[in-house]
């Protein structure tokens, strides 16, 4: 799902040039209304801005088909475009054609209508930014598609949020005639990428150096407006990120955060970069390359830090896609650095797709405490109750600290006749060294007909928000618990 702004395409009631019907034929091909563009929907930006500022522009081509009548005096030629121009936001609800002319519906034919943002006036300080800018050989439209030149991007690229729609067609023969309002949808040509460090340890942490590799930075697009566009991977000269990492000299405390890509520490925001798009076999290439020092964790000499390199893979069978932002949040927690990924609507936060990899660590195997045929009856790894009384078992987990951990009970669970104490609870190492106590409890008031068993399905819910299945950690051998009849 994607929200995407609209550029809207509305009648002017204005007649053309002022020509009376006495004054040409034109009246046999042309409704005397104008075509003229308005808007009043907006589009998020890398800044959160939208397109209604003073001077930005949007380039609009309408390609008229099947049209039999002329234009000026000129046979039309079918398939020529009827509208090459661009229209600019000048503060009211209708945008101006930048070379003041003015565009009369047919009354026969196709309008095929398309357009791309040409000059972002908001961007840098509202001093404006043409697409030039970024795409230093220009953007090239013909015969239908607009070609995107080879483009590196990096951290201290132009961030030009490239924007195009798809074709929308007016076919003039329909009944009624449509000649109301046209609706251009934009869509973003990009990716947009933040990444930053979180120090979610109890011990500070010194970073002392920080690379990608395999991230695509260079590439070139041709856009057919009609389905996704056709990008070509190059080789780029440079990585994406060009700033040099300064953070090597500082020690990070519990929560502190790091923008890697500005090089700032504790930022009030996070910031994004544009990015070409990724796909799955270009992400599943790319690594983030990681070193660090964890303060009081010594090599075996005892005075010297140890250096704990790592390179982190990117979330299994993950993508870049146009039009979403994406974060890549590294977190240090209990001596180990995980990578999670957030993937977020350009839109602002709608919705919230999360992946966290490695991050359940120091859990020790789910056990039934007691003594067989004294507390509990066994058979392989299934526990029944013995003479109604409960079962005890243990476990033990000390990440994610802060996080939830919970049990369902699956199967036969009717009039909840077995049931267990606690069923969920907050992850925390400093108590009782992350041991966790549950406890089975058997209803004997309920007339039973066959033996009752449950399955245990173990989950942990992490400080974002994301669930994952705590069973594989935990409760390896699937223990099942019995109440005979």
């Amino acid at each position: 799902m994607k929200r995407i702004p609209l550029i809207l395409l509305a009648l002017g009631l204005i007649t053309v040039y002022g020509c009376s019907k006495h004054e040409s034929k034109l009246e046999d091909k042309f409704l005397p209304e104008n075509i003229t563009l308005a808007t009043s929907i907006t589009k998020s930006m890398l800044e959160s801005d939208d397109l209604l500022t003073l001077g930005t522009k949007v380039h609009i081509i309408d390609m008229l088909n099947d049209f039999d009548g002329s234009v000026n005096g000129t046979p039309w030629t079918s398939g020529d475009n009827y509208i090459d121009d661009e229209v600019v936001y000048s503060g009211t609800t209708v945008w101006s054609f930048t070379s003041g002319k003015l565009y009369p519906w047919t009354t026969s034919g196709t309008h095929v209508f398309r357009g791309w943002l040409t000059y972002d006036a908001k961007y840098n300080n509202l001093e404006g930014l043409a697409a030039t800018a970024l795409f230093e050989s220009g953007l090239n439209y013909d015969d239908g598609e607009l070609s995107v030149p080879d483009t590196e991007l990096n951290t201290e690229s132009h961030q030009f949020d490239m924007l195009y729609s798809e074709n929308v067609l007016r076919d003039m023969s329909d009944s009624p005639r449509p000649t109301g309002i046209v609706p251009i949808p934009l869509k973003h040509l990009f990716s947009a990428l933040s990444m930053y460090i979180i120090n979610s340890s109890v011990d500070r942490v010194k970073v002392t150096a920080v690379s990608t590799s395999g991230l695509q930075n260079r590439k070139s697009a041709v856009i057919d407006f009609s389905g996704a566009p056709d990008y070509t991977t190059l080789t780029p000269a440079q990585g994406f990120v060009l700033n040099d990492f300064s953070g090597s000299d500082t020690w990070f405390s519990t929560g502190d955060k790091y923008d890697l890509l500005t090089d700032t520490r504790n930022p009030s925001a996070m910031s994004y970069y544009i990015i070409w798009p990724q796909t799955r076999e270009e992400m599943a290439a790319a690594r983030i390359n990681i070193t660090y020092q964890i303060e009081n964790d010594y090599e075996l000499d005892g005075q010297t830090l140890k250096n704990h390199v790592v390179s982190l893979r990117f979330p299994e069978a993950a993508v870049m896609d146009p039009g979403y932002k994406y974060q890549y949040v590294l977190t240090f927690a209990n001596k180990r650095v995980s990578l999670l990924m957030n993937v977020l609507p350009w839109d602002y936060n709608q919705y919230e797709w999360n992946y966290e990899e490695s991050t359940i660590s120091e859990c020790t195997q789910l056990t039934i405490q007691g003594d067989v045929g004294e507390d509990y009856l066994q058979s392989g790894t299934d526990y029944a109750f013995k003479d109604g009384k409960p079962i005890v078992a243990k476990f033990g987990i000390k990440t994610p600290k802060g996080g939830e951990w919970s049990l369902e009970l699956k199967g036969d669970t009717t009039d909840n006749i077995i049931t267990v104490s606690p069923d969920s609870g907050t992850v925390n190492p400093d108590v009782d060294d992350g041991q966790v106590y549950i406890t089975f409890t058997p209803d004997l008031s309920v007339t039973r007909t066959q033996d009752i068993t449950v399955s245990l399905q173990f989950w942990v819910t992490f400080l974002n928000g994301s669930v994952k299945d705590l069973n594989s950690e935990i409760n390896r051998d699937g223990i099942t618990i019995t109440l005979l009849k």
